[in-house]
Formats: structure tokens, sequence, C-alpha cells
């Protein structure tokens, strides 16, 4: 399970990237909110990725930034309203990312890294992982099921379950090109929590691979 999902990292991660993303909220009685965001990204031995809001005006600059190093990964998110940046620490990465049904671990590159995890099933064409929630662990789900797609070894589906064995929610990744050389990414993803019925959809717009200062993924350009 250990090499299967470095393989999913992998085919996922080219050394850089930006995009614009469009993602849509939409509530249990049908009422949407949008936003745009950008991110940039670089992956190798520290793996860096800056998510900044630019609407609605109201919360333009909001951002997020993740460091991946080794085991160690830390996040951070500047509030433009207190002009200020604070560390997220543990359960808080539980929290909903922008108030949608994608949480702060859901962002991080080393989701899994919470989890034990092994091959639930496997055919020609797909890959079912089954992760179950280390003891005290700060894991933001009690158990998750990634269904993986052969042979490029995409995420297709995920199911997330609560750490009381309830179903909360689904995740489909749709529409996938190729970016790069062989690096794969969605161009759509549907999360969809199934306990109140919210909604997150998250489409791309547009996508390059254009060379990344190492200084646009800093704590001080979090703040730009």
């Amino acid at each position: 399970a250990r090499q299967i999902l470095k393989n999913v990292q992998k085919s996922s991660s080219p050394p850089q990237e930006q995009a614009t993303l469009k993602m849509v909220i939409e509530e249990s009685d049908g009422s949407k909110k949008e936003r745009t965001l950008t991110l940039i990204r670089k992956s190798g031995r520290e793996a860096r990725a800056l998510i900044r809001l630019q609407k609605p005006s109201d919360l333009e600059g909001l951002a997020l930034l993740t460091v991946s190093k080794g085991s160690e990964e830390d996040q951070w998110l500047y509030l433009p309203s207190e002009k200020k940046k604070r560390r997220i620490l543990g359960s808080n990465k539980k929290g909903k990312f922008l108030d949608s049904e994608i949480a702060y671990e859901d962002l991080r590159a080393s989701t899994y890294r919470d989890y034990n995890n092994k091959v639930k099933s496997q055919d020609k064409t797909e890959i079912v992982v089954e992760s179950v929630a280390k003891p005290k662990s700060d894991a933001t789900y009690g158990r998750v099921l990634t269904h993986i797609g052969l042979p490029n070894y995409v995420i297709e589906n995920v199911e997330y379950f609560d750490h009381d064995g309830a179903l909360l929610k689904k995740a489909q990744f749709k529409d996938y090109k190729e970016v790069g050389k062989g690096f794969w990414r969605a161009q759509k993803v549907l999360v969809q929590n199934v306990q109140d019925n919210r909604k997150t959809t998250m489409t791309v717009s547009k996508i390059s691979m254009k060379k990344i200062k190492d200084s646009e993924l800093s704590l001080n350009a979090l703040e730009d």
C-alpha cells in the first residue's frame, strides 16, 4: 500500500505548476456561493503549495501555505482582515477550508501519514486502498477508502468515514488530463457530504508548468 500511494503521489506531482481554480459551494437548500483561487506548487525533497483566494473581493488575499519535508509538514493560514498569519495545528486541521467540504487535512501532501494503509482489493483496472486512523492521531477521518485507477495511478473516488464508522462524504475526481510528461491532473473534483447534503465542486480553468521561484512559496509571500 505504501508503494501504491507513492505511485499516486508521483503521478500527480509535476516539478512545478500554476493553476486557476473555481470553487462552488452548494448548501443543502440549493443556494450557492463561488470562490476563485490560484494555486502555485513545487514538488521535490521539500514540497510547497500556496493557495490564494482572488474572489469574492471581501475575502481577497486569504491564503494557505503547505510545506512538506520528509516526515514533517506544516500549514499556515493568512487572514488579510487580521493582517497576520497563523499556523494550523492538530485538531484545527479538521476544519473546513473556506467553509467548503474540503478539510485542511485534504490539502496536505501527506494525508495518509496518520493512517494505517493496506490494499483492500485489486484488479487490472483499479486498486482500493483502505486507510484506518492510527490510535491517538489527529486524523480527520476514522477510515478512508481510496479508489485508484490504473495504469496511471490516479485517484478516481474516495469515501471518507467518521470516527463512529458512518460514511461522511464522497469525492469524485473527473476529466483527467496529462500535464507535463507523465503527470495527471483531474479537471473537476466533486465532494459531497452525505450527512448534511452539502457539496463542493472544484474546477480547473487554467494550468501551466511555468517555472516558480522559491521566494513565491515562502512565509513572506503568504502575506503579499
